[in-house]
């Protein structure tokens, strides 16, 4: 029997830890009619500081200013969303973070990040920072970052559904990671302890899967007659995401409406689109009756 989608006209959207925000803006471009609302957000605490990291930022920030539904907020730490009051005001059906990172990777220690001076994306919350070791320290901030947005955008009150549809596939919360970080930051049982559940993968060559997604069920509710089978995710999706490693796949899809990602590793000199040509994006939904109100891995709470 039909079941009938109560779907929004479009969609509001919160990118964090964007660097330059080529990201931001490159969403835009690429979905200008699916988007009502952007919220653009930075780390940094100004523009000036922005554009003194990635000066490719200025002519960016200035293109996004040509959009009437976008709006940039400087100082937001990806770990404490819900603590934000300039966010309080904003009702989101998705936040977005494209390659989150400490400002160093797996292979550099800690005291080579410090004298670097790097800086990192998304989060200087120093209970991450305490973590034993650099894996850690990321699975801590993914932690930190979805308990944080399950915060922000109320998903308690998701639809307890067990199929994904419109109506437990929002509000959502996004992740687009390397490959290999999908291992060695163990996100899979990150994501069990903080009570989400996957609700789509897609390696990132393909188009953004959120927004695709949603172009597809606008397409089914405009269909008189039509099962909610059709809108089944692929169940194997975690067994998936333990392959991935293994595959080869294009570049980012949305580097072709001007998406870089950039990179702040110590001594890099891959400061552009650099290590997003094996990586996925991934969604998570509430799991029924799941609290997240401590972090495995450092004890905070919540």
């Amino acid at each position: 029997m039909a079941e009938n989608i109560d779907l929004p006209d479009k969609l509001r959207i919160l990118t964090v830890g964007d660097g330059d925000f080529s990201c931001s803006l490159a969403l835009m471009r690429a979905y200008p009619l699916l988007i009502q609302q952007l919220v653009a957000t930075s780390l940094l605490r100004s523009e000036k500081d922005v554009v003194e990291i990635y000066p490719q930022a200025s002519n960016i920030i200035q293109s996004l200013s040509s959009f009437d539904n976008i709006e940039i907020i400087y100082g937001v730490d990806a770990t404490k969303l819900h603590k934000n009051l300039d966010l309080s005001e904003f009702e989101f059906d998705c936040v977005m973070f494209h390659h989150p990172h400490l400002g160093y990777d797996d292979n550099v220690s800690k005291e080579e990040t410090e004298q670097e001076n790097v800086p990192s994306k998304g989060t200087q919350s120093n209970e991450i920072q305490a973590a034993s070791n650099l894996s850690k320290r990321h699975e801590c901030l993914l932690t930190h970052y979805m308990c944080s947005s399950k915060l922000l955008l109320n998903m308690n009150k998701a639809s307890k559904m067990k199929k994904y549809d419109a109506k437990n596939l929002l509000p959502c919360i996004h992740l687009c990671l390397c490959a290999s970080s999908i291992e060695n930051w163990n996100v899979l049982e990150v994501v069990n302890q903080v009570g989400l559940q996957f609700a789509w993968e897609s390696p990132t060559a393909a188009a953004s899967p959120l927004l695709s997604f949603y172009e597809k069920l606008r397409e089914l509710k405009i269909k008189s007659n039509y099962q909610m089978d059709d809108l089944q995710i692929n169940p194997n999706i975690e067994k998936r995401l333990k392959e991935c490693k293994r595959a080869k796949r294009k570049g980012h899809w949305l580097g072709r409406y001007g998406y870089r990602h950039q990179a702040t590793f110590p001594n890099s000199t891959h400061f552009g689109n650099f290590a997003i040509s094996n990586s996925y994006h991934i969604f998570l939904t509430q799991k029924v009756h799941m609290q997240c109100s401590t972090c495995h891995v450092c004890g905070h709470t919540f």
